[in-house]
Formats: C-alpha cells, structure tokens, sequence
C-alpha cells in the first residue's frame, strides 16, 4: 500500500474541456518568480494566471472538487484546499528541485490540465525513499503527496505543460493517524469488496458477540483516533 501519493480523477474529458476553453483565453499570464519568496528565474521558469475573474472562478471549482472527492478524504482525512495556481510551462520552463513550505498544508497536489502528448519534458519528478518518481498524468488527474516530498519539474523541450498546484490540509494533525485511518479505511473497502456485504455491522446480540467481530474490531480502533481530534472527520470541510 501506498502511503507517500495518490493519483485521482478530479473531472471527466468533458468537464476539463469547458475548464481549458476558458484558461487558453485568458491573456493574464505573469512572471511566476513572483508569487514565490526568494525565487529567481535560475530556479524557477514558468508563467501563472493572476487577476482573470473568469480564471478565478475555475480555481473554485478544482479547490471544490479535492474537498468533494471521495478518495482524497480518504487518503488524507481533508479539511480545506488551498485557492490553485494556474500555472503555465513552455519550452526552456522549468522548476528546479525544492521543498514546499510546511504551513502550505499537509499535502501538496498538481493536477494536470494538458494531455501528455501537448509536451514534451515537463514531468513532475518525486524523490521518495531514494527513488526519483517520475509523474505525467492524462488532463483531469491529479497527484497528491506529501508537502514535505523533494520535488521538481522537468524543463519542457516543446509544447505547453498546463497545470494547477495547491495544497491541503487534514483535519488529522499526526501523520501516523492520517495513515491508519487511511489504511482502515482500504481495509473495509477491500473486506467488503471481497465479501459483497456490508463490513461494520449495525446490531449485535450481545457486547461479546460484537467485541468478537472484525467490523466492531475496526469500528473501536477508528474510534480511538477520531477521539484525539475535536472536529467531525467526515464533514465540515472548508476551502481557505
């Protein structure tokens, strides 16, 4: 199991054909060195999409789809998502290696808006546990992992790489927690799956004959995590 990314489907060919007709009109595109402390064009080359009201509401619309998506919540127990970046990448673009700033959120996420085949170059590169990830995901996917990951982006040799960058936050403080609710949360997907009934049962005869079934079992462990946290895990999401 996977516990450092996950890769998503936010939004169907359709939806992000509406989403690109719009972006490709707009002609607010700016020096992305200035949206990032302390970054010059030697690390960073790239041009983002600041002030179109028409661009701004789209940035709503991908915040509102993390915080909607089933399977980011439950890899990452969401809270709020971030206002994305838009950004633009052309031939000689790039991003060289860096770390997001942690009070970014717990995540950090791209999700891409051109199809592979409109560029080449361009992947979004991950260290994790001493092996370089190399991701180009189809228009409409998504990536999320860990804000602390090592990362970069591959300079673009032609064609242009369009994507949206943001970043996340759990209502779950501990990453150990965030993990085991996760892996829970697989659990009984896969248990049910596999069963083709329902796992966490309503009604037991007995305490002993609840504290003997698996469901109860999970039920209980999940509980003990969600007690440490003084939210509601499985609403009140917020968009910052």
């Amino acid at each position: 199991m996977n516990l450092e990314y996950k890769k998503v489907v936010l939004f169907s060919k359709a939806e992000l054909k509406r989403l690109r007709e719009i972006i490709d009109s707009s002609e607010q595109w700016h020096d992305g060195t200035k949206s990032t402390v302390g970054i010059t064009e030697s690390t960073k080359k790239n041009k983002e999409n600041w002030f179109d009201p028409k661009v701004e509401q789209i940035k709503d619309i991908i915040a509102d789809r993390y915080l909607e998506s089933h399977h980011v919540n439950s890899f990452i127990t969401i809270q709020s998502a971030t206002h994305p970046i838009i950004s633009q990448t052309s031939p000689g673009g790039y991003y060289k290696p860096h770390i997001d700033r942690p009070e970014s959120g717990h995540y950090s996420t791209t999700l891409f808006l051109s199809e592979p085949d409109e560029y080449e170059g361009g992947e979004l590169v991950l260290g994790i546990a001493g092996s370089h990830i190399k991701v180009k995901l189809k228009a409409g996917e998504a990536i999320v992992y860990k804000s602390g990951t090592p990362h970069c982006v591959q300079e673009v040799t032609s064609g242009k790489r369009l994507v949206a960058v943001s970043w996340l936050k759990s209502k779950i403080t501990d990453q150990c927690d965030r993990e085991i609710l996760y892996m829970l949360r697989v659990l009984k997907e896969k248990i049910e799956e596999k069963n083709s009934q329902i796992f966490v049962k309503e009604n037991y005869s007995s305490l002993k004959d609840a504290e003997l079934d698996p469901g109860f079992i999970y039920k209980n462990i999940k509980h003990r995590i969600q007690s440490k946290y003084p939210i509601t895990l499985e609403s009140d999401i917020t968009r910052n």
